[in-house]
C-alpha cells in the first residue's frame, strides 16, 4: 500500500537502484499508483496479511508439538525444513514465543517477535514467515533467468527484458505452485489447485459477460463447451506457469493450428486473443511497435477498419479499467460512427 512495487514487479519495471531519466521517473510515479487505482495494492496487501497469520499460526503450532516431541505430520517436519528451521532453531523460537507470544481467542498464535530478545530467532521466525507468504502469494525472486534481466550471454542488453515483459509471475508460478505441489501431493494441494481452476473460470465469465465483443460462453454441459471452460481456468488461474504461456504463443503463431484447442474443438485461448503474433512471441513493446506500423499504414492508405481503432483504443492508458471499459468503449463506438467506419456486428 505505501510502495505499490506489485504494479511495479508485474510490469517488470522494478530498478530501485537504477539511474533513472526524468520520463523513466515520470513512468514510474504514474506506475506506483497505478496500484491503488486497480485496487491491486489493497488487494494484495490484505491477502499477504491473511497469508501471513494463517502461516505464523501455523509455523509456530508445528514448532511447538516438535519441541514437546508430540506426534508431528512428516509434511510439517518437511516443510519446517523448508523454511530453514531446524531442531535447535525450532527451540529457541519456542522459547521467544513463551516468553513474549500470545495464543489469541479467535485460534490465531501471534508471535509479537518485535519484543523478542533471541536476534537469530527474530530473524530465522521473520526470513521462514516471508518465504511462506511470498510462496502462498506468488512473488517473483530469483526465479526468473539472467537472460529476462538484462544479464547474461544469450540475448543481449535489455532485449531480454523486453521480450520477458509481464512473464516474470509466469515464472515464479511455475515453481512456486506447480513445482511445489507436484512435490507435496496432498488433499490440501489438491484443495488449492480446484480453487485456482474454479476462480480462473469465474474471471473468464465475469471478463466475457462484460465485454460485448466476446464469443458467447460455451455449454458446460456439452463436451467441449466443459473442455473450453476448463482450459480458460487453468489458463487464466496461471496454475501451471509459463507452460501455458509456451502453449498460447505456438497457438497464437499457428492461428489456431496447433495447441490443445486444435485437439478438443473451440476457438484459441482468450488470454491472447487480443495480442499480435508478434506481441505474443516477443512481448508488448514489440507488438506496441507493429500496432504503430499498421496504424500508420492504414491512415495513409485511407483503409482505417474498426480493428485499427481498437488498436488506438488499447494504447490510452486506464481505457481497460472497471468504471472506465464502457465509457471507452461507448467513445470507440461513437468515433466510428462519426467517421463511418463500419463495426463488426456483435458477437451475442
Amino acid at each position: 500500500m505505501v510502495l505499490d512495487t506489485r504494479a511495479m514487479s508485474m510490469a517488470d519495471m522494478l530498478d530501485d537502484y537504477g539511474r533513472w531519466s526524468k520520463y523513466e521517473r515520470g513512468l514510474k510515479g504514474l506506475t506506483d499508483r497505478f496500484g491503488l487505482v486497480t485496487l491491486m495494492a489493497p488487494w494484495n496487501s490484505a491477502m499477504k496479511q491473511i497469508a501471513g497469520v494463517i502461516g505464523q499460526t501455523r509455523t509456530l503450532e508445528a514448532i511447538e508439538a516438535l519441541v514437546a516431541g508430540a506426534p508431528l505430520r512428516q509434511a510439517e517436519r518437511t516443510r519446517l525444513a523448508s523454511l530453514g528451521i531446524g531442531p535447535e532453531m525450532a527451540e529457541r523460537i519456542d522459547a521467544q514465543f513463551k516468553a513474549h507470544g500470545e495464543k489469541q481467542a479467535n485460534g490465531s498464535w501471534w508471535a509479537n517477535s518485535a519484543a523478542w530478545t533471541d536476534r537469530d530467532a527474530i530473524e530465522s521466525f521473520r526470513s521462514a514467515l516471508n518465504k511462506e507468504i511470498d510462496t502462498t502469494i506468488v512473488t517473483k525472486g530469483q526465479e526468473v533467468p539472467l537472460w529476462m534481466s538484462g544479464g547474461g550471454t544469450l540475448v543481449p542488453g535489455n532485449v531480454g527484458k523486453m521480450i520477458g515483459q509481464f512473464r516474470s509471475f509466469s515464472l515464479a508460478s511455475a515453481q512456486r505452485v506447480m513445482m511445489a505441489g507436484l512435490q507435496k501431493r496432498d488433499m490440501a494441494t489438491l484443495n488449492g489447485a480446484l480453487l485456482m481452476v474454479g476462480l480462473g473460470m469465474m474471471v473468464y465469465a465475469v471478463r466475457n459477460a462484460t465485454n460485448p465483443k466476446a464469443q458467447p460462453l460455451p455449454d458446460p454441459s456439452t463436451p467441449g463447451g466443459l473442455a473450453r471452460w476448463i482450459r480458460e481456468g487453468v489458463d487464466i488461474s496461471g496454475l501451471t506457469g509459463y507452460l501455458f504461456d509456451v502453449h498460447n504463443m505456438i497457438e497464437k503463431a499457428s492461428g489456431g493450428g496447433v495447441g490443445i484447442s486444435r485437439l478438443t474443438g473451440g476457438p484459441a485461448q482468450s488470454r491472447y486473443a487480443n495480442r499480435n503474433t508478434l506481441e505474443s512471441i516477443l512481448g508488448p513493446t514489440s507488438g506496441l511497435v507493429q500496432d504503430v506500423g499498421q496504424l500508420l499504414g492504414a491512415a495513409t492508405k485511407g483503409e482505417w477498419s474498426a480493428g485499427d481503432s481498437s488498436r488506438v483504443r488499447r494504447m490510452i492508458p486506464t481505457q481497460n479499467l472497471i468504471g472506465m471499459r464502457h465509457l471507452f468503449d461507448a467513445a470507440e463506438h461513437g468515433i466510428n460512427n462519426v467517421f463511418g467506419i463500419k463495426e463488426p456486428p456483435p458477437r451475442r
